[in-house]
């Protein structure tokens, strides 16, 4: 249909007409809208304001230890992500309990250096091998691969643009006992290049793995997630 237009000023030559009104497009909750801009955050998590769902997060939880949105433990504010077999009340898991519980988000990475950050604690249980015993990973991989309860989406350690486990290289991709500094009491703070995987759309996914004995507490916590573009576009959910 027709709308008003108004004349801009300068010669007539020169003249441009605009549209008085235009048409809105609104996109759904879960699909991302780039907007350019110098230097930028793509997902900007802290979990202060709500749980999984209300922030785009899908969660994939086993039977007993499962991931919650609380106030037991944070980096900072009053809440983070962390494996409960309370319901929330404290981050604490059952270790004679097999458990892979998951929450994962899909993001589009502009051109650029990309950069993950986040917080973390996790005790649990360590051993030489990839999948001993009871540990937290971070995994980048497709838009097509649905985390499953019960089961790892990936145990090797993902190289420049290919999916796999991201950061905690030194003990093979887990993040607990064995890796950081006093993993069980102090807040570590992970950094992570994704500059191999600009121009890709991907899915990042959280994961808590425990098998059936031993372990200390806390399991794996997680607090402030962020992907940041050093300049670009800004990815917002």
């Amino acid at each position: 249909s027709a709308v008003s237009r108004e004349q801009t000023g300068g010669p007539a030559s020169s003249r441009e007409y605009i549209p008085k009104h235009s048409q809105v497009v609104a996109s759904k909750v879960d699909e991302p809208l780039v907007v350019p801009s110098t230097g930028s955050t793509l997902i900007d998590e802290t979990f202060e304001s709500s749980g999984f769902t209300e922030n785009s997060w899908t969660v994939v939880n086993d039977a007993t230890n499962v991931w919650v949105v609380g106030q037991a433990e944070s980096f900072s504010g009053t809440s983070s992500a962390y494996i409960s077999n309370n319901g929330g009340t404290s981050a604490s898991y059952t270790n004679t309990i097999a458990a892979t519980s998951h929450f994962y988000k899909d993001f589009t990475l502009p051109d650029g250096a990309n950069t993950l950050t986040f917080d973390w604690k996790c005790e649990a249980e360590n051993a030489a091998g990839a999948t001993q015993y009871d540990y937290g990973a971070v995994v980048i991989t497709d838009t097509t691969t649905t985390p499953v309860a019960g089961t790892e989406v990936i145990t090797t350690l993902a190289t420049a643009g290919v999916n796999g486990r991201l950061g905690a290289a030194t003990n093979l991709g887990k993040f607990n006992l064995g890796y950081g500094t006093s993993p069980g009491t102090v807040w570590n703070t992970e950094t992570i290049d994704l500059s191999s995987y600009s121009g890709s759309t991907k899915r990042l996914v959280f994961t808590w793995q425990d098998d059936t004995s031993v372990g200390v507490n806390p399991p794996f916590i997680v607090d402030n997630i962020k992907i940041t573009n050093a300049g670009g576009d800004t990815l917002i959910y």
